[in-house]
């Protein structure tokens, strides 16, 4: 009787092992750098994996690690003040992106009087 039982631990150990390495195949590792327009390491900026609620922050060196899940390969780099950046990471573990500074025009600014004071007040 213990040597089924043996059996069917080695059965259950194998079929785990099979099922678990199944999912490690369909996963991608991808690392990468993320500077501005100057070269400088781009903190803070959001990384996500496009079309997933996947996403990491950038470190203080601009770097990042995320794991995508199958079939995603775009990477969407945000930053408030930077212009969207969308990267294909299609067979790639490293990226190396620069962001661009987000233009921003003002329209005029009109400046309206209702009332009126007098000197004294």
């Amino acid at each position: 009787m213990t040597k089924i039982n043996y059996n069917v631990k080695g059965s259950f150990l194998t079929f785990l092992s099979f099922f678990l390495s199944f999912f490690a195949i369909a996963q991608q590792n991808v690392a990468g750098k993320i500077t501005g327009p100057n070269g400088q390491p781009l903190a803070g900026a959001t990384v996500t994996v496009r079309g997933t609620s996947i996403a990491t922050t950038t470190s203080p060196e601009g770097t990042f690690t995320l794991v995508l899940p199958s079939k995603k390969s775009v990477l969407l780099v945000t930053n408030i003040g930077y212009e969207p950046l969308e990267i294909n990471v299609s067979g790639k573990t490293f990226v190396d992106a620069s962001v661009n500074l987000q233009r921003n025009d003002l329209n005029e600014v009109v400046v309206t009087g209702y009332t009126t004071q007098k000197k004294k007040d």
